[in-house]
């Protein structure tokens, strides 16, 4: 017995090394470069891409402003379709003028004069209206209240920004007001005369 424990060889040590598998470490790193580059891209995209493309007030004005007439033109294609189905473009195309209208713009003492020319459509002539103006009084003093408030809400630096995009503004503006006649139709809207004093 004593010789059979003398003549016992010792297992072999299972080799373990001390660190981490080949394979393992190249898992960590790979994983690790996916969440850096992951990471990065997003730390990009919402603090670094902003400051290099800062979007103009005046673009994002303009941008609401097309979305709020594609809504109307979604909201009502049937009256649309009815303007184009009723009318000729050029036997009921109408052209007026508001005349001066003058306001104080939003915290100032000088004044804006400006002079609109609507065309619009309608199938029959507009009660009140005259030779001279197919637009009735009674809508003609609406219209200039509309850019009354549109003009005294603005600042002098504001409108002297904005001058461009006055037209789009006071169509979308003045389109429900000309259209709350039955039948009648806003084409466009032209800035004949704007002084700013």
């Amino acid at each position: 017995m004593d010789d059979d424990v003398d003549k016992q060889v010792p297992e072999q040590l299972k080799k373990t090394s001390g660190g981490i598998g080949t394979i393992k470490l190249v898992i960590i790193i790979f994983g690790a470069l996916i969440f850096w580059t992951i990471l990065s891209v997003v730390l990009f995209r919402f603090f670094v891409a902003p400051s290099l493309n800062p979007i103009d007030p005046l673009e994002k004005e303009k941008i609401e402003m097309a979305k709020k007439a594609e809504e109307e033109k979604k909201k009502s294609p049937d009256k649309e379709n009815e303007e184009d189905m009723a009318m000729t473009p050029e036997k009921e195309l109408h052209y007026a003028k508001t005349g001066r209208i003058t306001t104080n713009p939003k915290g100032s003492d000088r004044f804006v004069v400006i002079n609109l020319g609507i065309e619009f459509r309608s199938k029959n002539d507009l009660e009140g209206s005259t030779k001279e103006s197919p637009l009735p009084e009674k809508m003609v003093g609406k219209i200039q209240g509309v850019v009354n408030g549109v003009l005294g809400s603005m600042t002098i630096e504001e409108l002297q920004s904005r001058r461009d995009s006055l037209q789009s503004i006071f169509k979308v503006k003045l389109k429900p007001v000309i259209q709350s006649q039955k039948d009648v139709f806003l084409r466009n809207i032209d800035i004949i005369e704007y002084i700013l004093q």
